[in-house]
């Protein structure tokens, strides 16, 4: 048997039933359908039930299926006919559990008229618990108690918009297994053999039927009561398929499928309902949690010297502007070279602002904080650039530290450019926007002077409409090189005038091959 998951490479499901349902019976059987057990070895097991990898209030079956499909199932406690408030928590304390979650399977007894109010309630809850709708996510499988019906099908009577949910009714296999045992000791080879061909038949229209709900499982957008972790997921299968499309320069041919299975999940995501909606929120999301990229220069003489930061990365690189001559001169983990930054708590480094006529200190930015850093540089032909930093500030929260940046509606920024000739004013960016505050080191007096307006239209030269590092040319203050994903440019800035282009878009690992060694491009 193939695998029965073709797009999803794990799922999570809650199983919610009653006690006439005997749930707990359909639990081996969907176990053994999932590893691709065959009739016999499960007719001929002698273990009534599977042992759960987790005993919470609900115990959890974390499964490996065919294709190496991840499967968690989560067994909520059969409910009385009349939940009580307890065992609505417990299903409420399913859902808490996983962050994600691809199915509600009721199981309901098939005699039945209606379900059990105990379901019902669940139900209600379940609904209740997400903020979108969760009705295409529930399945139902209805179970027969009686092993002597070769026919089967159910008399609920189920809400018209949960019709198409039905998958079909299944006979109770734990109970079949028990009678084919019975029989099957007594009898002899010949009789064996019906009996066995017997019991495969209702293993086989079983199996069917579970197969088709898996099925329809795979295909099910995921839920989640943060739909942070819907959009985390998203991303990352975008870095999956960046690591095989980009990384790789010619994907193998083995890599098709898995292509083509990344691209499906991510149509399920990208398809439902509030993916447009939440839209910006998937960028904050992907902002907060992607490598900080930020740039410093440590020296304006020629050859200068700057710090490129990545990650917890960074790397120092010699270079002379408008030529073509630069090399790597360090690379390291960012609290290797900055030892003040031990502690902080800062993984990253988003953005660096550079004190004005103090090319020995500068403030750093990580998500929502910053400190103030003093550096000491030491002869580059010793080895050691910069021998050793302090904190002058420590770790402190941008909207306190910095109350011109917060008043533009700015909780992280992404580059920061002292203004040309101007050395208590500053070019703040974030996002798709930029401000410009005046400042005075170790003063809050800091002031919005300008903005927030978009940088598409107040720095269209450039061509970017966000910008992830800038630094001013070493040697020629006014001009600027500016990154943005994996290419720069030159500009001239030009206070209150529209700015000049000096070099248009360049792909970074072609103008510094350094830079590309680093692995940081």
């Amino acid at each position: 048997m193939s695998s029965l998951f073709k797009t999803k490479e794990f799922a999570n499901i809650v199983l919610i039933g009653d006690h006439e349902s005997k749930k707990a019976d359909l639990l081996p059987f969907v176990l053994a359908v999932l590893t691709g057990e065959s009739a016999k070895s499960f007719a001929l097991d002698n273990i009534a039930r599977p042992t759960p990898d987790n005993t919470k209030s609900s115990p959890r079956y974390d499964v490996e299926c065919l294709g190496r499909v991840r499967l968690t199932m989560v067994d909520v406690p059969e409910l009385s006919s009349d939940a009580v408030p307890a065992e609505l928590q417990t299903v409420e304390q399913a859902i808490d559990d996983l962050d994600l979650i691809d199915a509600f399977i009721v199981v309901a007894d098939c005699t039945k008229k209606e379900l059990g109010h105990g379901i019902e309630d669940a139900l209600q809850a379940v609904s209740l618990a997400f903020p979108r709708p969760v009705r295409k996510n529930i399945f139902y499988i209805f179970t027969s108690q009686d092993p002597t019906k070769t026919t089967i099908g159910h008399t609920q009577e189920l809400p018209s918009e949960a019709k198409s949910q039905v998958i079909g009714t299944i006979s109770n296999m734990v109970l079949l297994r028990d009678l084919f045992k019975k029989q099957y000791k007594s009898s002899g080879p010949e009789r064996q053999e019906v009996l066995l061909h017997d019991f495969e038949r209702h293993f086989t229209k079983g199996a069917g039927i579970l197969e088709e709900l898996f099925r329809h499982v795979d295909r099910c957008p995921r839920q989640a009561k943060n739909m942070n972790h819907v959009y985390r997921l998203a991303a990352t299968i975008e870095s999956k398929l960046y690591a095989i499309l980009i990384l790789e320069r010619e994907p193998r041919l083995e890599d098709v499928g898995v292509i083509d299975r990344l691209v499906d999940e991510y149509c399920l995501i990208a398809t439902s309902p509030d993916f447009l909606t939440h839209l910006e929120m998937v960028l904050d999301l992907l902002r907060t949690n992607m490598v900080g990229r930020a740039i410093l220069n440590l020296t304006t003489t020629l050859p200068a010297f700057t710090c490129f930061f990545k990650g917890s990365k960074n790397a120092i690189i010699c270079w002379t502007p408008g030529g073509t001559n630069e090399s790597l001169y360090r690379l390291s983990d960012i609290t290797e070279t900055w030892s003040a930054l031990k502690g902080t708590g800062f993984a990253r480094i988003d953005a660096i602002l550079p004190v004005p006529n103090n090319n020995r200190r500068a403030y750093f930015f990580c998500a929502d904080k910053y400190v103030l850093i003093e550096f000491e540089l030491g002869p580059f032909l010793l080895g050691e650039l910069i021998t050793g930093s302090r904190l002058v500030v420590s770790v402190t929260k941008i909207s306190t530290g910095w109350p011109s940046i917060a008043k533009a509606g700015f909780d992280r920024i992404d580059a920061a450019l002292i203004v040309p000739g101007r050395s208590n004013e500053a070019y703040i960016f974030s996002k798709s926007q930029y401000c410009r505050i005046r400042f005075t080191p170790g003063i809050a007096n800091d002031e919005l002077l300008d903005g927030p307006k978009d940088i598409a239209d107040y720095w269209g030269v450039m061509d970017f409409d966000e910008i992830e590092g800038i630094i001013p040319r070493p040697g020629k203050e006014q001009n600027a090189y500016v990154f943005c994903e994996d290419q720069y440019v030159q500009i001239r800035v030009n206070v209150g005038d529209r700015d000049e282009l000096i070099t248009g878009r360049r792909d970074v690992i072609e103008w510094w091959p350094s830079l590309k060694a680093t692995g940081f491009y």
